[in-house]
């Protein structure tokens, strides 16, 4: 189903997967092109704020951004190179190109325990 984005008319869903042809493996171009404009837009400098307190263990963030790994002995998601800030509360610098992947992986977060900075302070998602 085609939907109006601010990129245009293209599927909605290649905003956020990549579609493939299973028998060449090639990348829809929809999901391509739709993703270099997202990129393009995103701000520089981006800081993650992950509480591992609040973090139910449901590995969706793992889905989608690889900064993110399950700790199966915890039943908790860890925050790779991140640093403790507060007691449980983990911040990382979001490198450069990955964007996209750490602001979608606090957006599918069910308890809202991942939080997006922008080099202003503010929270972005």
């Amino acid at each position: 189903m085609l939907k109006i984005t601010e990129f245009g008319t293209i599927p909605y869903s290649c905003l956020f997967r990549p579609v493939t042809d299973q028998s060449s493996g090639s990348v829809d171009p929809s999901y391509a092109v739709a993703s270099a404009l997202y990129r393009l837009a995103e701000p520089e400098d981006m800081r993650v704020k992950f509480d591992r307190d609040t973090c139910v263990g449901m590995f969706q963030c793992v889905a989608e951004w690889d900064a993110f790994e399950k700790d199966l002995n915890d039943g908790k998601a860890d925050l790779r190179g991140s640093e403790e800030e507060d007691e449980g509360v983990f911040v990382v610098d979001v490198p450069d190109g990955e964007e996209f992947d750490a602001k979608f992986a606090a957006r599918v977060c069910p308890v809202d325990a991942i939080e997006v900075y922008d080099d202003d302070g503010e929270q972005v998602v």
